[in-house]
């Protein structure tokens, strides 16, 4: 077994470099599974610091949403460097009115 985590990655880069290739080579893992799939990537950080370095002015941000539920952070990368944010769920309910219910029943 393991922990799975759906993985989103983004950068800054603007269009300048193909990042798809060289994540790829990077992981292991196609690119397209940082948009639909959920991965067991256990060496997340150790692989992003290491690409991060070969590009030391691109941040890259990778969204992670594990499958635990609450499980959510945001990590940057630049230069061999990592930031992490863990993210906070709230749950809102809109306001309930008594006039949704009818007198006719």
């Amino acid at each position: 077994m393991g922990y799975y985590t759906r993985h989103t990655l983004e950068h800054d880069d603007k269009g300048r470099i193909d990042h798809e290739e060289g994540i790829t080579d990077t992981t292991g893992y196609e690119y397209s599974v940082f948009d639909d799939d959920e991965i067991k990537w256990y060496d997340h950080e150790k692989d992003m610091r290491n690409y991060s370095k070969c590009y030391p002015k691109v941040t890259f941000i990778l969204y992670g949403v594990g499958e635990e539920e609450g499980d959510y952070w945001k990590e940057y990368y630049k230069n061999g460097d990592m930031v992490r944010r863990n993210g906070e769920m709230t749950v809102t309910y809109e306001p309930f009115y008594g006039d949704y219910f009818t007198e006719d029943k």
